[in-house]
């Protein structure tokens, strides 16, 4: 049964109304005060008369077709007669063309027997629709009674002469209802049978934590660690890591903001230890570290269907320096004793390395200074600064500076070096040998000796001056030896040599022979005592030590 109201607007006080029915009429009312009305309604079982002294109302009572037509409203008075009317066209009652349900949230519809992924303590919003029906059917959600859910009040909006109603479940699922079914039905008048669509729970778990972390390498935080550190071409690897989901989750790695990697990628997934139903999943990428890769973030992203999670840390690739190099600071001409400084620069290292400094295998590194900076993509350029006093015995010597990091691995350098070339005045001495044996001397007693000037120095002495108790006895500029001239005797290449023969008998006052070495960059000069001719008793070569030597340095 459908019933209709009309209203008609009125001030009565004292006149009468009237409705009629396509000009037939159906109720009155006369009234001659506020208290005193009469209301006539020819079928009282088809018509009800309401009002006050406002207003009045016609309902139609059980409305079918018969009931199209125009009604209207008169009222009389002393003053004159108004009218309204209204037309009504009775419609046949239809059923729903469809019952569906749909992501109340998106407004995606979700096909019937679907099976929705919902999240296990997360609360999801589905919605059951009916369309075309009239009156409005009557949407009942059916949900297992161990289901946490709440249901919202049916919606019913009017689109052209139909009715579209909607009814929203709200549930939170929990990880026992896997699988459960959640079913909509819709009932009308006109249904023989109740529409009907039903979903299918899969209910999700998320993770509890995920990290990121060095293989190998025990994790320090809930997320991981925030940088890891690798080694240059040394085989590397970083694990993902989601515990207790439900099912597995799936991973994808990038490297730095866009590079995908996809190869050299291994999936492990084994049971919960306290939760057998769940899964404890990770993933680990094995890689070979390159220079490029320093400074770029590695990301590893876990999925579990709308879930997405993002650990992320900075790759800080370990590794020598690409280069090394050593220079003077200034004049770069080393004299011996005269103090200079010396640089050796290695550019973008990681870690900051040390500089170790060498002359041969003497390690002098306690004479330098080392000071780091960052570069502009997060390496270190290294500077040491050595003070270098030159001595003339390290000539010819390599300098050597190593650029140096040790690692858990290994440690590994880098080195630069070069030889010194040290400017020093000649180093002189002297030294006797016997020409002439004792037994064909006998008769004269004498003796022949040859004295050797030895002269060390950079650049080569060019000229020997013998002296005899302080009288000059020869002057040498060509019968000078050179040591490359002499490979019979392991000299440095910047000695040079002179000799000067001498006659001695015992009875001759002993005379002091003296010796200078002049070279372009200065002179030195040794003695040499004639009385220790006496000591030689045998044929053999006496090396004796400088009894007397100076060194002078040419201005």
């Amino acid at each position: 049964m459908a019933s209709y109201w009309q209203f008609c607007f009125i001030i009565l006080l004292c006149g009468k109304v009237q409705w009629r029915h396509d000009d037939i009429q159906v109720a009155s009312e006369s009234c001659t005060s506020t208290s005193s009305c009469t209301t006539t309604i020819p079928n009282p079982t088809k018509y009800k008369l309401m009002g006050d002294d406002r207003s009045t109302s016609l309902t139609i009572i059980n409305l079918t077709a018969v009931d199209n037509g125009r009604y209207t409203c008169d009222f009389l008075n002393k003053s004159g007669l108004w009218s309204a009317d209204e037309t009504i066209q009775v419609l046949n009652p239809a059923p729903p063309s469809q019952v569906s349900i749909e992501n109340a949230q998106s407004g995606s519809p979700i096909s019937n027997s679907a099976t929705i992924i919902v999240t296990s303590g997360e609360p999801y919003n589905i919605t059951c629709n009916t369309y075309q029906a009239r009156p409005p059917a009557v949407l009942t959600w059916l949900i297992p009674d161990d289901v946490i859910f709440y249901v919202h009040g049916q919606s019913d909006t009017i689109q052209g002469n139909k009715y579209v109603s909607r009814k929203t479940a709200a549930i939170t699922p929990s990880t026992n209802d896997q699988g459960k079914v959640l079913r909509c039905e819709a009932s009308h008048p006109k249904l023989v049978t109740n529409l009907q669509s039903s979903v299918y729970l899969s209910v999700h778990v998320l993770p509890s934590s995920m990290t990121l972390f060095q293989s190998g390498i025990d994790k320090d935080n809930d997320f991981g660690q925030a940088a890891i550190y690798v080694q240059e071409d040394f085989p590397s690897s970083i694990t993902c890591k989601c515990i207790g989901s439900f099912p597995a989750v799936e991973f994808l790695w990038k490297l730095g903001s866009s590079t995908i990697l996809r190869d050299n990628i291994s999936l492990q997934k084994q049971n919960n230890a306290l939760d057998n139903t769940l899964f404890d999943t990770k993933s680990i990428i094995a890689f070979i570290p390159e220079r490029k890769h320093h400074g770029k973030f590695i990301q590893c992203f876990a999925s579990l269907g709308s879930y997405s999670k993002r650990r992320f840390a900075k790759v800080l690739v370990k590794g020598t320096p690409d280069s090394i190099q050593i220079a003077f600071l200034g004049d770069a001409t080393l004299e011996d004793g005269i103090e200079t400084n010396v640089t050796c620069r290695a550019l973008n290292g990681y870690p900051a390395p040390l500089i170790h400094w060498y002359i041969g295998s003497r390690n002098i590194t306690k004479d330098s200074s080392l000071q780091n900076t960052v570069n502009a993509v997060d390496r270190y350029d290294a500077e040491s600064i050595l003070i270098l006093v030159p001595n003339w015995h390290d000539h010819g010597k390599r300098l050597l500076c190593q650029a140096v990091q040790t690692t858990a691995i290994s440690s590994m350098s880098i080195n630069e070096s070069l030889i010194l070339y040290i400017s020093y005045s000649p180093m002189v001495s002297i030294s006797a040998r016997r020409l002439t044996s004792l037994k064909s001397n006998t008769a004269s007693m004498a003796m022949e000796f040859v004295l050797t000037c030895r002269a060390d120095s950079n650049p080569s002495a060019v000229v020997f001056e013998w002296f005899s108790d302080e009288a000059i006895v020869f002057n040498d500029t060509s019968n000078m030896k050179l040591h490359e001239n002499n490979p019979e005797q392991t000299e440095r290449e910047t000695v040079t040599t002179s000799d000067l023969m001498i006659r001695s008998r015992p009875s001759e006052h002993p005379s002091i022979y003296s010796c200078t070495a002049i070279s372009r960059y200065g002179l030195g000069s040794a003695v040499f005592n004639s009385s220790l001719f006496r000591k030689l008793n045998r044929d053999c070569i006496l090396i004796l030590d400088i009894l007397f030597s100076k060194v002078l340095m040419i201005e």
